[in-house]
Formats: structure tokens, C-alpha cells, sequence
């Protein structure tokens, strides 16, 4: 995995581990709420990861988002 920030990695892990025991992805406010940030926050988070080639996801749409490895 590339070099992430703190928060990006524990945002990564949280989106993975919510999928496998869910079996759906997280919203942004979950992520949000997990992480302490706000949710404009968390939207740069993703969409850093999203840069990174890491996770997809679709803008404005819930539950969306996936991790490549998925």
C-alpha cells in the first residue's frame, strides 16, 4: 500500500473491516464519526484515497464506496 496518512489509513481500514463484518460499505458519517473529523473532512480523505488508486467511489451517492481489492 502506498504511503498514507494516519487518518487515510485508519479511514482505509475501517471502510475494509465495515465491509467484511457488514457486508455493505460505510457511509461518509460513519467514517466520519469513527475518524473525529468533519464529513467535508472525511470527503478529502476519500477522495485522496481515490487519487491513490485505493478506493472508488461516487460522489453524493450513499454507500458507494469500495475498496479496489474488492
Amino acid at each position: 500500500m502506498t504511503q498514507l496518512s494516519p487518518k487515510q489509513k485508519k479511514a482505509y481500514v475501517f471502510i475494509e473491516n465495515h465491509i467484511t463484518d457488514n457486508g455493505f460499505c460505510p457511509t461518509i458519517r460513519e467514517i466520519a464519526d469513527h475518524l473525529g473529523i468533519s464529513v467535508n473532512a472525511t470527503r478529502d480523505k476519500l477522495e485522496a484515497l481515490r487519487r491513490r488508486g485505493l478506493v472508488e467511489w461516487e460522489y453524493a451517492t450513499p454507500r458507494t464506496i469500495r475498496t479496489k481489492e474488492r
